[in-house]
């Protein structure tokens, strides 16, 4: 039995967003709410692989790569989560869309494209 998604937002991500979704059952957390701040995106990376979260993030250009790099070495990681900067409440549709539909090992070692959610 695989278990559920757990998310690491990094700091471009409001922080509400990973209240709301705790207050949905969902195990979130922010880079804020851990004090998590002015980290390098390697940092970021590492912490949510070392953590077994998958990576939120609108940072698809620094991002994607270090994913790409991750994946080609074979280093594991929780899953990368990216979308565009867009209203939360539409992030929030979106997030809940995509931890609906998959589980932690269906998304490990991926790039998930939140827009692929509308």
């Amino acid at each position: 039995m695989t278990s559920a998604i757990r998310l690491y937002l990094d700091e471009d991500v409001r922080p509400l967003l990973a209240a709301v979704l705790c207050e949905r059952g969902y195990d979130a957390v922010s880079a804020v709410e851990l004090g998590r701040i002015a980290l390098s995106d390697a940092d970021h990376f590492e912490f949510a692989a070392s953590e077994g979260r998958m990576l939120l993030t609108f940072n698809i250009r620094d991002y994607v790569p270090l994913a790409a790099a991750a994946i080609r070495v074979k280093h594991d990681f929780a899953g990368l989560l990216v979308s565009d900067q867009i209203p939360c409440r539409e992030l929030l549709r979106r997030v809940l869309r995509r931890l609906g539909s998959r589980q932690s090992l269906d998304v490990a070692n991926t790039i998930i494209w939140l827009s692929d959610y509308r």
